[in-house]
């Protein structure tokens, strides 16, 4: 993502522990993708700095 002549760059992971949905598990790559756009849109907007973290949807660990 580049804004005002910035650079951000994350990385995303899946495993199949961590891939949820029907759609993920059919396109792991994607789902990587997508998790490391979440990431980079959370470190640009700032929402990662203090005692609190801001986690994407993607990232959120499924209710037992």
């Amino acid at each position: 993502m580049r804004e005002s002549g910035f650079l951000l760059t994350e990385t995303g992971e899946t495993t199949t522990r961590t891939l949820s949905s029907n759609i993920a598990k059919d396109y792991p790559y994607l789902e990587a993708q997508k998790r490391a756009f979440d990431r980079a849109l959370i470190s640009f907007l700032q929402l990662d700095i203090g005692e609190g973290r801001v986690f994407a949807d993607s990232e959120a660990l499924p209710q037992t």
